[in-house]
Parts: C-alpha cells; structure tokens; sequence
C-alpha cells in the first residue's frame, strides 16, 4: 500500500491511495492494481495519512536515531522549545519537538511523527531512547 498527497497547491491536495494485487486480496479485493484519488484539503489529506499511514506501516515508516538535544526559540510565541534532533535511516536529519514526543501513546505503529521529507512516511522513534536522551 502507498498513501501519499499528491497534488498538493495552497490548501487544496488529493490523496492518492495505491493498492498491488496482494494489499487488494487481503482487502477482500479481486486481486487487482487499484488506486483511489480523494480531493480533499491538505490538512484533511495529511490527517487521513496519518490515520492509515500505520496500515501500511512496514514499508513506510522510517527508523530514527537519538542525535542531539537542543533549545531554540520558537519565532511565533518568543518561548523556548525542547527540540530532538533525530537521524533518519534514509539519510536526513530532523527536528522534533520534544513536548510533542512525549505526547505520543507508545506504540510507534499507531502514533508516530510523520516525516517532513516523505508524504506519508512515519518516524519511529524508540520510547527507550526517549527517556535516554532527557535523562529520566
């Protein structure tokens, strides 16, 4: 399965949904390629991945790794924020803000940050590390 946000202009996107032969029988489907397109609105279409992203969670969700911690200033409320920097299995590194990491539920298959580089790809980021990297 593929979800993705194609498409994506302003506050307009579609949302694109891949099924191969095998998600589609194990869908009660013919067995079929199929894809689905749903125009929707971009905060819809990046909700609705989010909610299905852990369906096809083992081919997209990423592995993360504890880099840094560091404090920045937010530039729209002049607070200062937590921030975890995380490496990405694929390459990159990205910013995550911690108070919103601990907000998370512990299953990583169910709730989880999505990536900033990949529609639909989600982060997983080990509750073990978590702790580790603020020191509880």
């Amino acid at each position: 399965m593929n979800i993705s946000l194609v498409d994506d202009e302003d506050d307009y996107g579609t949302l694109l949904i891949k099924l191969d032969r095998d998600d589609s029988a194990s869908l009660g489907g013919h067995g079929n390629d199929m894809a689905l397109r749903l125009p929707l609105y971009a905060h819809e279409a990046r909700e609705l991945i989010r909610v299905l992203t852990p369906l096809a969670a083992s081919d997209r969700m990423v592995n993360t790794k504890w880099v840094a911690h560091v404090v920045v200033k937010d530039p729209d409320t002049g607070l200062y924020a937590d921030v975890e920097i995380r490496k990405l299995d694929d390459g990159p590194m990205v910013g995550l803000d911690s108070s919103y990491l601990e907000q998370l539920d512990g299953d990583p298959y169910k709730d989880f940050p999505l990536s900033p580089y990949d529609p639909g790809v989600g982060l997983l980021v080990p509750d073990d590390e978590k702790a580790e990297a603020h020191g509880h």
